[in-house]
């Protein structure tokens, strides 16, 4: 085939625009310019990372740099345990292992005001609460129940305070005449003698007689008591100067009381024999917003001194 001079330029210059249509398109603002793409490569002696699956599904990859690691969320120092309910014919008592106290106390042959639901003693503050009295913060770090049956409970605790630790073993063992026997024990583990000072067990506390039987009363009054040399009572009463002032002298005895009924906790022989007595008055709010006031008496054990392995037993009725 033959091409004349004029078919030769037409055929050049059509080569020629179909090079330069890009560039004039370009310029003439009719298509964007291609996104400069940027190669990735790995950081020497590192291979480079795999695709994950929200890079293949179109998300932006990862820049290969590692984010900040979260701080864990803090931990519970033990395992809590569920409350263990302790039962006979005569009474229900509720005990929270990890506390070492008892939460709730059923006569469960006495009906309230309802005639349908037992009358029931929700502690305020829970009874048996053996507390540490000496200025400094001790730590539950660890608890287990280590026996139980229908009407008796033993926990195993490790209570904290700085680099000192003491194991407390707790027995409870109901009684068919409404009593609660308790003991508790201190041992000490360390190789060093461990002091302790100011150690204190409370009775728990009496609270108005419409958070147990459901039923109001007029003028009620309730006292804390206590046996030294003679019986004392101390009105329970806002203001009364007698509460949460320790007094130095040898209890026999100690509780609370009103109209109907008394919480007492009395030492089993020689063991945990009380050298004082602080009664305690504490303000609540109940449910419906009302405040209401509790007294409760916590008894003092003499001052201690653990030598290394050692331990001591203190019993209560």
């Amino acid at each position: 085939m033959k091409f004349d001079k004029v078919t030769i330029v037409g055929f050049a210059v059509c080569v020629l625009l179909l090079l330069a249509w890009e560039p004039i398109c370009r310029h003439l603002g009719w298509i964007s310019p291609p996104r400069p793409r940027t190669a990735v490569t790995a950081p020497a002696g590192k291979p480079a990372a795999a695709a994950t699956a929200t890079d293949m599904a179109g998300e932006p990859a990862s820049s290969g740099e590692k984010s900040p690691t979260p701080a864990p969320a803090p931990q519970p120092e033990f395992l809590k345990l569920a409350p263990v309910v302790l039962k006979n014919s005569a009474s229900t008592v509720v005990v929270d292992p990890n506390d070492g106290i008892v939460r709730e106390i059923r006569l469960n042959n006495f009906l309230n005001n309802d005639r349908k639901t037992p009358v029931t003693f929700r502690c305020y503050p829970a009874q048996h609460i053996l507390s540490f009295r000496d200025g400094a913060t001790w730590r539950t770090v660890k608890v287990a129940v280590v026996g139980n049956d229908d009407s008796a409970l033993t926990v195993d605790r490790v209570v904290r305070r700085g680099d000192r630790e003491v194991a407390i073993t707790q027995n409870w063992k109901l009684e068919e005449n409404f009593q609660l026997h308790y003991t508790f024990t201190l041992k000490n583990s360390d190789r060093r003698p461990l002091p302790l000072e100011r150690v204190a067990l409370e009775t728990g506390a009496l609270s108005p007689l419409i958070h147990q039987t459901g039923e109001s009363v007029r003028n009620e009054v309730f006292n804390v008591d206590y046996f030294s040399t003679k019986l004392v009572s101390v009105a329970v009463k806002p203001g009364e100067k007698a509460f949460n002032q320790p007094l130095t002298l040898p209890v026999r005895w100690l509780g609370v009381s009103n109209k109907y009924f008394a919480c007492l906790l009395k030492p089993a022989g020689k063991t945990g024999t009380f050298v004082g007595i602080e009664p305690l008055l504490q303000q609540h709010t109940d449910a419906t917003g009302k405040d209401f006031i509790t007294a409760s008496a916590a008894g003092l054990l003499p001052n201690t001194t653990l030598a290394p392995g050692g331990q001591a037993t203190f019993s209560y009725s």
